[in-house]
């Protein structure tokens, strides 16, 4: 009883064996057979049908000596190792086909435990034709080679990478040596100069005339540092004449102004600029003017008593009557090319670019009506020899000899203007720079993270690949 109790308990495991055997493989590209330890065919699945060019009908129950050409003792001795092993088995068949026909099969054995006796083991064994394996060998091979290919072309496009991060690192270079440049110009200047942060007061740069004057006060607020007694934002800051509503430059601002720190009197020109870093800041030049107060004041006074001050004066000094100059200090004589005399008694309009003199008279006559148009503003004089230089005038009302006049002081300013388009255009430059810079760095950053996943992606699948022909060649060896 007991006895077909374990019989029919055996057969049912086989059964159900069979029917997973079945549903496991029906959808696998490779030939399959349930094969029992006696090498009894007891299953084959629908790639085995195809390849053997037979229903399971009539291939189960066959042993697969009688269906292969290898030696029956190697074939059995091929089985017995498959029963013995848990891990796969590799091998090689040649099975035989109708009409005398052959086809020879890689083979892989698995161990399949039907009971806890060995001698109800199972194996299965999944074929594959040697023609496919080596379709599969030669495809492995083809791709392994292309990816070789473009393994080298990226290895070009890297070293070209390269080349161009070097050049970026160059163009870095000469954008450090642009700026130190500029530094120097600005160093070079007998004016203050400093950059500040519009919204926060913040002071991001100043020249050596201001570090003499102040100390070095980079980081300081400017209304704490350069003004005395100051509780917030001065009530005189131009930030709201060089900005229009939406924040954007408008251009330059020119105006005097006494430093309640220093007491010096100042000639300040103010401008908005887009900084390096993106922030809108106030450039401000700032050249003393002291002096020039003081000539006006004692011109004032008294000419006579104070000619010796006019004539020693750095500017150019001029009366003008009714469009006529009256008086001309030597310096002026020295600025236009001549002498004193030739200047006396001529149009003063004369001796303005006829580019300008439009622009002048206008000032003039806006000045005539309305007394409160800033006096000071920049033209261009017609030298003597006909050449030309950048001056700035600064132009007031007196009276001399009993009669209304302008007191005009000159300066001349070629080498500020110099100064000032060499230091537009570095900003422009640098500006510039830093955008094409920055865009290429995003760009190659781009590139390299890219080339990166590229290389690891394709280093993986090169090393899949080559285990997998190494394992197609042993396998060969192994058929030889």
């Amino acid at each position: 009883m007991q006895r077909r109790l374990r019989g029919e308990s055996i057969l049912g495991l086989k059964a159900m064996i069979n029917k997973y055997f079945n549903e496991l493989t029906r959808s696998l590209p490779e030939a399959c057979f349930l094969v029992s330890r006696t090498e009894e065919i007891l299953s084959v699945n629908p790639a085995g049908e195809r390849m053997l060019e037979a229903d399971s009908k009539m291939l189960a129950g066959k042993r697969i000596t009688d269906l292969v050409e290898n030696p029956v003792d190697k074939v059995s001795r091929y089985i017995k190792i498959c029963l013995r092993n848990r891990e796969p088995v590799p091998g090689a068949l040649r099975w035989r086909l109708s009409e005398g026909r052959t086809i020879e099969c890689r083979c892989s054995g698995h161990l399949i435990p039907a009971d806890a006796k060995e001698d109800k083991n199972l194996v299965l064994l999944r074929c594959e034709p040697q023609e496919a394996v080596s379709n599969r060998f030669i495809a492995l091979n083809k791709t392994l080679e292309e990816l070789k290919a473009s393994h080298h072309k990226l290895m070009a496009h890297s070293e070209l990478l390269k080349k161009e991060v070097s050049e970026r690192k160059h163009g870095e270079e000469e954008i450090k040596a642009s700026q130190e440049r500029l530094i120097t110009i600005l160093d070079s200047l007998d004016a203050i100069v400093y950059v500040a942060d519009i919204k926060t007061y913040e002071i991001i740069f100043v020249n050596k005339y201001v570090r003499d004057l102040f100390g070095d006060i980079e980081g300081n607020i400017c209304w704490q540092t350069l003004q005395a007694d100051q509780t917030g934002p001065c009530d005189f800051c131009t930030n709201n004449k060089i900005v229009d509503a939406g924040g954007k430059p408008t251009g330059p601002y020119a105006w005097e102004f006494r430093n309640t720190k220093t007491g010096q009197w100042y000639y300040v020109v103010d401008r908005a600029l887009s900084w390096v870093d993106g922030r809108t800041v106030r450039l401000e030049i700032a050249t003393d003017i002291t002096e020039r107060k003081g000539v006006e004041e004692a011109l004032v006074e008294s000419e006579e008593k104070y000619r010796n001050l006019v004539e020693r004066s750095n500017d150019g000094i001029l009366i003008i009557q009714d469009g006529i100059v009256k008086f001309v200090n030597a310096r002026l004589a020295e600025l236009w090319g001549g002498s004193v005399e030739e200047l006396l008694e001529t149009p003063m309009i004369r001796h303005i670019h006829p580019d300008e003199r439009d622009k002048v008279m206008e000032r003039y006559q806006q000045r005539m009506v309305n007394g409160n148009v800033p006096p000071i503003y920049e033209t261009v004089l017609l030298r003597k020899d006909g050449s030309a230089i950048f001056i700035e005038i600064n132009a007031g009302f007196i009276s001399y000899k009993g009669k209304p006049a302008d007191l005009v002081m000159i300066r001349d300013i070629t080498e500020r203007k110099k100064v000032e388009e060499d230091l537009r255009k570095l900003n422009e430059e640098l500006e510039q720079r830093v955008k094409e810079r920055t865009a290429e760095l995003e760009e190659r950053n781009a590139q390299l993270e890219k080339m990166n996943r590229l290389f690891v992606g394709r280093e993986l699948r090169m090393i899949e690949l080559k285990e997998k022909i190494r394992e197609l060649e042993r396998i060969r060896d192994e058929r030889r």
